[in-house]
């Protein structure tokens, strides 16, 4: 609906929305909200339509937002990395929690704001990091999780190649095919 109205009513729809959410977090008494931090690159190379559905969104002005009322409802606000929130999510609690890919990706994006490093579960370690695995090294950093991100869509990309449609399968089938 954003992307079809007139600045002034967007305005007014960003404005409630945050406030309705910010309302529904302190009927919790949650004292902190962690978002990610995003930045959107102005790219005017597509479709009019999606330059429209760009320039519209408004980023910015949803952040200013919800900054502006966490500071009036006093609540605290921290802006996480992004990094392969989604990625992680999937691999290590969508399966675990039964979490959406969306769900997921706010978990680790939540433990993030906490200071909670993501190691890589030992099943994934074992792997493709069997050197490390047999030490019984836990593998935090985010460059390990970029080379299980790599590996990740070098699988999809062969699967797709043998005309393979994978979507919607749990991390683990994927591991199950390697080992």
């Amino acid at each position: 609906e954003l992307n079809t109205v007139a600045s002034h009513k967007r305005k007014w729809i960003i404005s409630n929305t945050v406030k309705e959410a910010i309302n529904w977090v302190k009927e919790f008494n949650v004292d902190t909200v962690a978002i990610e931090k995003l930045k959107f690159l102005k790219d005017y190379t597509n479709t009019r339509k999606k330059n429209r559905a760009t320039h519209n969104f408004m980023c910015r002005q949803i952040g200013e937002k919800i900054i502006l009322r966490c500071f009036k409802e006093n609540i605290s606000l921290l802006q996480v990395s992004a990094y392969y929130s989604s990625f992680i999510g999937k691999a290590k609690y969508q399966k675990m929690y039964g979490l959406s890919t969306h769900q997921a990706a706010a978990l680790v994006l939540a433990r993030r704001a906490m200071d909670y490093d993501e190691k890589i579960p030992k099943n994934i370690l074992i792997t493709l990091f069997p050197k490390e695995g047999e030490k019984g090294l836990e593998l935090r950093d985010l460059k390990y999780w970029k080379k299980v991100y790599k590996w990740f869509k070098s699988i999809i990309k062969e699967e797709f190649k043998k005309g393979v449609y994978i979507k919607g399968r749990h991390f683990d089938a994927f591991l199950e095919k390697v080992s």
